[in-house]
């Protein structure tokens, strides 16, 4: 008969596969950590796109100044524009927009927006007009031309001379 003891004793095999085990798998997970942080660029994907210029999917000292320094300009720009904003649209000057002030603001914008896109389609379709007069133009200039030849071709069969100046007419 066994001591009941030594049921609640952990066999000594047991024990080693159990460690083994625990030990596979912190190291697994450890392992993976590293392999995805060593995978994850630390820059995105379009930025690597835009200033990788060698290509070796990693940024040099040089790429990465110029990327600084584009980053420092956006910045720079952005400041400039909110500070504009604020100027333009703080009535009660608190350095912030209220909610009034903003809605103000955004409907001013948008204001601007439409007029900028009429304009913008306005130029469109005045260019488009300009084409088109041009294409009638020269579509009428080469029918002239092929009427010239035709009737250049069809006094020449009957034994005329071609009249002057016949097919050769002055393109501009």
């Amino acid at each position: 008969m066994k001591p009941r003891l030594a049921r609640f004793v952990p066999k000594p095999m047991k024990s080693l596969h159990l460690c083994l085990a625990t030990l596979a798998l912190v190291s697994t997970a450890s392992l993976r950590a590293e392999t995805e942080q060593k995978a994850k660029p630390d820059v995105p994907p379009s930025v690597l796109r835009t200033y990788d210029k060698n290509k070796d999917g990693a940024l040099d000292e040089k790429e990465r100044a110029k990327w600084q320094a584009d980053l420092a300009k956006r910045r720079d720009k952005y400041q400039q524009e909110r500070a504009a904003m604020l100027e333009r649209y703080d009535a009660n000057k608190d350095g912030k927009l209220s909610a009034d002030e903003a809605a103000a603001a955004k409907i001013e914008m948008n204001i601007a927006r439409t007029e900028q896109d009429m304009v913008k389609g306005k130029e469109k379709a005045q260019e488009r007009m300009a084409r088109e007069a041009a294409d009638k133009e020269l579509q009428e200039r080469l029918a002239a031309a092929k009427a010239a030849e035709e009737k250049a071709a069809s006094e020449k069969e009957a034994g005329k001379k071609p009249a002057e100046g016949g097919s050769m007419m002055m393109m501009e």
